[in-house]
């Protein structure tokens, strides 16, 4: 009698183990899917920042681009139609870097 009661608890505990193992990798799996699942939401946003972020810089770039442009054609304009200010103008800046090169 005592041999069949010590049986039967070995076979309960045992039975128990197997199925606090099968818990314990049941949630293993779970966690795993969640951390991937959470990985692959932060991949997307990553991306989708980055697709942006380089779509703003190409536009930042594009406006430069057309500022610059824009100011050049109008300094030109302006040494066109006054060639002996901006001569004047570009030798007093010439002048000046002189001076503050020299000292």
């Amino acid at each position: 009698m005592f041999s069949s009661t010590a049986t039967k608890l070995q076979d309960e505990a045992s039975n128990d183990g197997r199925k606090i193992v099968d818990d314990v990798k049941e949630g293993a799996r779970r966690v795993k899917n969640d951390v991937s699942d959470t990985a692959g939401a932060v991949q997307e946003d990553l991306q989708d920042i980055a697709r942006r972020t380089g779509k703003q810089m190409h536009d930042v770039a594009e406006t430069v681009e057309q500022n610059v442009a824009d100011l050049t054609g109008a300094v030109r304009t302006k040494i066109k139609e006054n060639p002996l200010q901006a001569g004047a103008v570009l030798l007093g800046i010439g002048l000046t870097i002189g001076l503050l090169v020299r000292r």
